[in-house]
This record gives structure tokens, C-alpha cells and sequence, in this order.
């Protein structure tokens, strides 16, 4: 069981009035590009209802920090956007946010289990959840889950993922005598019990190269990809190749040189620049996120000056050295 700290997710939860399925996509990509334009938004997943399982759709916003979660959730824009959606809706909207979150390496089935807990049951809920978890833990195709407490001043219901392998998995789990118990006993902690099942282990929240069920991977195109590490590239080669010189002058041999400088230039371009790079560039690099092409433009308008700004300062630093 993990309980992270950084980062913050909102799930949100709806059920689509039967005919409004076209007119629901077409609000619901109005919502997420609202939000992708907030400050701190990182990724959004969008789990449609899978066969047999009515009209439930749960989409998933990741943001940086709470902080910038808590903005969108107060935001005029947002509120305007459900009033809207309302009507395309059948009864309220489910929503549970969800603080830290590590990225998964795998794709299974996770159920989103929340509790409304009694006021000053709140030790026992946790000590009868723990119990439940070990439980499940001994269940074929069991593979991790992760709590969540409430967020003060948005929400105060208890939440807990719970991943397993297959969707039989999960349900031979939640269908078996041992949890139906442990939620009877379970009852007198809480007062309100919920649960949805979507099919992905909310992946790809931290990584470009990660697409989700139902929906296109979001990698940068190649030139893109090209054009952002030449950005970071370029000024470790020429760092370096000062240091290259420096490496002549004692006598190391070239081809020793150059696979020093090839180690370093890796280095410093993984850990260093790129990650750097991609961050800044997100806006632009994430092909979910480039809704205008004035922003398309502007992304590429900003690698060139980048470009053009590190070889003129190079360009200056020589005549200065030389």
C-alpha cells in the first residue's frame, strides 16, 4: 500500500443520459481543453463506458500541485462548463480528488473505491480498510493499491485504488464471501459506499510515450522530438568540447576524448536538459495540448529563438577566448 504526497488527481464520475452520447464527447472535449490550459494541468485520461456497463464515463485530470487543482476546481470557467453539462447528465456527477499517485509501469483494471466515514469512526475506517486490503492482497491478479484521505475544503470522502491484472480479477475479488464480509462489518464506519471500475491503472501521467485505452498515445511527433533536443543538445556539445581540448593538451587519446564526451553528453542531455527542456515545452510537445495553431507557432518560434540565442552567445564567448 502507498501513500504519496505530491501531485494531484481529480476522478470524476458520469453517468450520460441515453441519446446524448455525440453531445456529451463534444462537451466533454470542451472541458478537458479548458482545463488543459490551466496552469499546472498535466495530462487527462477519458474512460468511455465498456460493454455491459451502462453509461458511465470517468475522466481523470492530473495537475502538478493541489494548489493549482483546488484553481481549476473553484474556476468560473469550470462552473460554467457543468452548468452546461448538466442537462446530459443522469443525477450528480461523482468526483473524488486524489493527492500524490505514482506512476504506473503496467496497465490493469483498478477499482475506485470511496467512503463517506462517520464523524469519529475514522480510526476504526482505517484499521477495517487495512484489513480489507491485506485481504485482497491474497487474491489471484492482485498488483498494488494506494489511499487517499480527504482533502480538506473540497472533499471528505476516503478513496482507495485498487489494482488487479483482468477485469475478472477484480470482480472475482469483489464478488467473493470474504470481501462481502468485511463490508458488512465495514458498515458501521461508513455511511456512503462507492465504487467504479475503469479499466487502466491511471498510467502515463509522467511519461510523453504512454497511451491509454481508447485513446491516441501522447508522443511528440519526430520533428518535434528533433527540434527539442538539438535545443538541449547543442550547447552540452559545446561545453564540452572546451573540455575535449582540455583532454588533447595532456595527451588522452582521441577516441578516448570522444567517448568521454559522448558519456557526459548523454548524461547531462537525460538527467539534465531534457527534462528541463520537456517541462517548458510541454505546451507544445504534447499533441493534447496543441489545440491552436497559434500555439503551434509559438512553440515552434520559441525553439529557433532558442537556437539562435545559444549560437550567438557561443559565437560571442569564442571571439572573446580566442
Amino acid at each position: 500500500m502507498e501513500r504519496m504526497t505530491e501531485g494531484a488527481t481529480l476522478v470524476v464520475s458520469v453517468n450520460v443520459r441515453p441519446g446524448l452520447t455525440e453531445e456529451y464527447r463534444r462537451w466533454q472535449d470542451r472541458v478537458i481543453a479548458a482545463a488543459t490550459d490551466f496552469t499546472g494541468c498535466e495530462a487527462t485520461q477519458v474512460h468511455p463506458p465498456e460493454s455491459g456497463e451502462g453509461e458511465q464515463w470517468v475522466i481523470a485530470f492530473r495537475f502538478s500541485q493541489p494548489e493549482q487543482l483546488t484553481a481549476w476546481l473553484h474556476s468560473d470557467v469550470r462552473r460554467s462548463l457543468l452548468e452546461e453539462g448538466d442537462a446530459l447528465i443522469v443525477d450528480q456527477r461523482i468526483q473524488d480528488v486524489l493527492l500524490g499517485g505514482a506512476p504506473a509501469h503496467r496497465r490493469p483494471v483498478t477499482a475506485i473505491i470511496s467512503h463517506e466515514v462517520l464523524p469519529g469512526r475514522e480510526r476504526d475506517y482505517e484499521h477495517w480498510r487495512d484489513e480489507v486490503l491485506e485481504a485482497a492482497r491474497t487474491f489471484p491478479g492482485f498488483t498494488g493499491s494506494e489511499v487517499f484521505e480527504p482533502v480538506a475544503g473540497i472533499q471528505e470522502r476516503w478513496v482507495t485504488l485498487i489494482r488487479f491484472d483482468t477485469r475478472g480479477d477484480l470482480d472475482n475479488w469483489l464478488k467473493s464471501d470474504v470481501y462481502t464480509e468485511q463490508l458488512e462489518v465495514g458498515r458501521q464506519n461508513f455511511a456512503i459506499y462507492q465504487v467504479r471500475k475503469v479499466a487502466s491503472g491511471f498510467s502515463g501521467w509522467f511519461r510523453f510515450d504512454k497511451g491509454d485505452k481508447g485513446m491516441a498515445p501522447d508522443v511528440p511527433p519526430n520533428w518535434k522530438q528533433a527540434f527539442a533536443v538539438l535545443l538541449a543538445l547543442y550547447p552540452i556539445v559545446v561545453f564540452l568540447s572546451y573540455g575535449g581540448s582540455a583532454l588533447g593538451d595532456i595527451g588522452t587519446p582521441v577516441f578516448v576524448q570522444l567517448f568521454v564526451e559522448s558519456a557526459l553528453s548523454v548524461a547531462a542531455l537525460t538527467w539534465i536538459a531534457m527534462p528541463v527542456v520537456n517541462r517548458f515545452l510541454a505546451f507544445w510537445l504534447i499533441p493534447s495540448r496543441v489545440r491552436t495553431t497559434t500555439r503551434q507557432l509559438a512553440g515552434v518560434g520559441i525553439v529557433v529563438l532558442g537556437w539562435a540565442v545559444s549560437v550567438s552567445f557561443f559565437g560571442f564567448l569564442d571571439l572573446v577566448l580566442s
